[in-house]
Order: C-alpha cells, then structure tokens, then sequence
C-alpha cells in the first residue's frame, strides 16, 4: 500500500481533463475540470460552480444558491477575495492506496483512510482524447465559465445596466447617512442655528422651545420614515447583505416611497386646513430629518465599535507572547462553519476567539461561532 497525505488529494502523475471525487464517507460528488496545459479550471458540486485562475487577474469566481432567514433562496455570483482555498483547512490525515488499483496513467483511483473506519475515496479520471473524453461537455464547461465571468464582472461595474439602480441605490444611502451626521453636528453645535432655519422657512415655531430635542413635531414623518428603511432593515436581519444589493430590495423600497408620497399628500392637505400648506411641508422635513440623524448616529456607533473591536484584536496579536494552552492551540485551527439556513463561510482564525471570512467579515467564537456584522449564528 502506498501512503499519501490529504492535501494530496489533488495531485496526478498525469492532469486529467475531468476528476470526479465520490467521498464515501458523506456520499458527497465533486468535480475537477482542466485545461490541456494541466490547470485547474472549474469546480463543480452540489448547486455550486467555481471558476478557477480566470482572466488577467487570476480571479476565483463562484456562483451559488444561498437560502437567507427569510426563506428566500437566491443563486449568487461573485469572486473570491483571496482565492477559493485561501481557509480551507489542511487535511493531514494519511491516506492509502493500492498502485495495483492505478489507472494507465499512474493515478490512484481509490484511497481510504484506513484509521478511520474504511472511509474511502474514488476517483473517476477522464484524460483528454481518449473514449472518456466528451467535447460536447468541455464545450458547455468553457461556456459556463465565460458566461460566469462576464457576469460577475457586469456586476462589479457600477455604472453597467443592471448595475445602475443598485448603484444608485447604494449612493442615496450613503448620502442620507453623511446628511446624518451634519445635522447631527448641528444638533450638538449649532442647534438655535438649525432651529431658527427650519422655523422660518415654516413661518412659524414648529421646533423644540429653549433649544430642546423633543417636540410632537417629531413624530409626524416617523411612518413616512419606517416605511422607506424598512425594506431595508428586513433585507438585513433576513440574512441579506448590503454588499450585495438585490433588485427586489430596491423594488421594496420605491413601492414604499409611493406609499409614502400618498402619505405626505394626506398629511399636507389636512395639516393645511389649520396652517398653511407650505408650514406642513417643512414639519414633514423637520421630523424626516431628525429620524434620519438617529439612524445615521446608531451606524456611527455600530462603525466605531467595529473599528474598536478590530483595534483589540490588533493589539492582541500584537502582545501575544506565543503561550497558550492546548485548548487556545486548537482554537487556532482554520474552520469551515454553516449556518441554519445554510449558509457557509470558510474562517480563518486571527487571535483568540476571533476569526475571518473570505470577505473580511469578523466572526467570534466566545459563547457560539456568531458573526459580528448581524450576529448570525454558525455552528
């Protein structure tokens, strides 16, 4: 019998065009396309297809299906920051096969574990220009890649067609959140200044009496001002990414600001009856304003908490002096963790109990492997 360790697993005498890997174990199929020239460059398993080393800049990209809390499941597309391996942990069992068991080509077609209750591997090896060898399907791999990249890659053009709306999107967001922050400004340094503004283009006191924050004018846009974030705030607790923003997200949210229009209108027209139209309007911007700085306060503070946190996990490994014991050792290890609804994430682990995805996101593994973003839970 002849020994070979688990990062092996992908190593031939001779490149074959397509690799297929039966995992006994778990009776999970994955499969390995080449070139002629001996590089990888497709992976294809279970609702998952890669792209391997394409274009000028070597870029994995991958497309996926990815059910979110909602119950919503998408196919999502996009490219690996660091490379598809990047985490994958090292697999350094040692695993056996029989050479009398070898192809004509010198690759081992079956191998097992044989510590570890017979837990075996096949391999289905197709070389190019032999019987196994299928043009049709190399063809509709070449084409599946191509299509994969130009897609991705319209994607990540902000200004491309089916980019635009959610570029646009994403640019009124930030410009709300900095609007925030300069009335919150003015709230703590020019707060007479800011109200007397507001005052006279309503022609009448419709702010906070002695320069306080709370006055019922406030509540007048707080529906308005629910039903445009709260598209949003669902997209994200359903298990959504702002990274990634979906049409249906911005479909929510226009069909919202239609409803808030009709809001507006009714609000205007009867508020009209006892002032004027004009003094309506401006006690709608004042409250809109003021919900807007406290949602653009709460982010700042969610920023600078992460900024914090990743400040002390610097310094943390920075001060580490290399001592632990075996439990802080183990914890140290690359791990593949999911989530309930399915979702997975490759981490790599930084200092302690904290760890990082491919995306840069920062998990913690004291009291459950969560996410620090949204908290999501991964086991």
């Amino acid at each position: 019998m002849e020994k070979f360790i688990g990062d092996s697993l992908y190593r031939y005498t001779v490149v074959p065009w397509k690799a297929v890997y039966i995992f006994l174990e778990t009776n999970h199929t994955a499969t390995r396309y080449y070139t002629r020239e001996g590089k990888e460059k497709a992976r294809v398993s279970t609702n998952f297809f890669a792209a391997i080393k394409q274009g000028a800049d070597n870029r994995d990209y991958y497309e996926t299906y990815r059910t979110y809390k909602s119950g919503e499941t998408k196919l999502v597309k996009n490219w690996y920051n660091y490379g598809i391996d990047y985490v994958r942990k090292p697999d350094k069992r040692d695993y056996y096969y029989n050479p009398g068991r070898c192809d004509k080509m010198g690759n081992w077609t079956y191998a097992e574990d044989i510590y570890a209750n017979k837990k075996g591997i096949v391999r289905e090896l197709y070389y190019y220009d032999t019987p196994g060898y299928d043009p049709e399907e190399d063809a509709e791999i070449n084409q599946r890649i191509a299509t994969l990249v130009k897609e991705v890659k319209a994607q990540d053009n902000p200004f491309s067609l089916t980019s635009l709306p959610s570029t646009v999107f994403a640019f009124c967001v930030r410009l709300l959140f900095f609007f925030g922050l300069f009335i919150l400004f003015m709230l703590v340094f020019r707060r007479q200044s800011l109200y007397l503004w507001f005052d006279v283009k309503a022609t009448r006191k419709i702010t906070p009496w002695g320069n306080a924050l709370y006055c019922r004018t406030v509540w007048y846009a707080f529906i308005p001002v629910l039903l445009i974030f709260y598209p949003t705030v669902s997209y994200v607790l359903g298990g959504g990414t702002t990274a990634v923003i979906h049409n249906n997200l911005i479909l929510s949210t226009v069909i919202n600001l239609g409803i808030v229009g009709i809001y507006c209108l009714i609000f205007i027209l009867f508020r009209s009856r006892r002032y004027s139209a004009r003094c309506a309007v401006w006690e709608l911007l004042y409250s809109a304003t003021l919900w807007v700085t406290l949602w653009a306060s709460l982010l700042l503070a969610f920023i600078v908490l992460l900024i914090c946190l990743a400040v002390l996990v610097i310094a943390g490994i920075l001060s580490s002096d290399g001592t632990s014991s075996g439990t802080e050792e183990d914890a140290k290890d690359n791990m593949y963790v999911t989530s309930w609804d399915g979702e997975c994430q490759n981490l790599s682990h930084i200092s302690g109990n904290y760890y990082m995805d491919t995306s840069g996101n920062m998990y913690s593994s004291g009291g459950g492997m969560h996410r620090l973003g949204d908290l999501k839970r991964f086991s």
